[in-house]
C-alpha cells in the first residue's frame, strides 16, 4: 500500500500569506525606527537602536511560538500511541 501525501489546503496557503505580510509590515516598522532608545530589563539599563530592539523582541517571539507548535505536535504524538 501507498501512503497518499495529504494536499495543502486553502488554510495553509492562507496561513503562509498571512505570515508573510505580518514579516514584510514588520520589517517596514523596523527599517523605520532607528533612534537609539533606553530599556530598563530587570534593573539593568541599556541602550540601543529600536529596530535592533523591535527585531530582538520579533524573532523571540516567533522562536518561542514555533518550539511552542513543533512541542505540542510531539506531545500529541505521543498521546495517541
Amino acid at each position: 500500500m501507498e501512503i497518499m501525501e495529504k494536499p495543502k489546503t486553502q488554510y495553509s496557503r492562507m496561513f503562509y500569506l498571512l505570515m508573510a505580510i505580518v514579516l514584510i509590515l514588520t520589517a517596514i516598522f523596523i527599517g523605520q525606527n532607528w533612534q537609539p532608545i533606553k530599556i530598563n530589563l530587570l534593573g539593568i539599563e541599556m541602550t540601543g537602536r529600536a529596530f535592533l530592539v523591535f527585531a530582538v523582541i520579533f524573532s523571540s517571539g516567533f522562536s518561542i511560538g514555533y518550539f511552542a507548535r513543533s512541542i505540542k505536535k510531539n506531545v500529541s504524538k505521543e498521546k495517541s500511541l
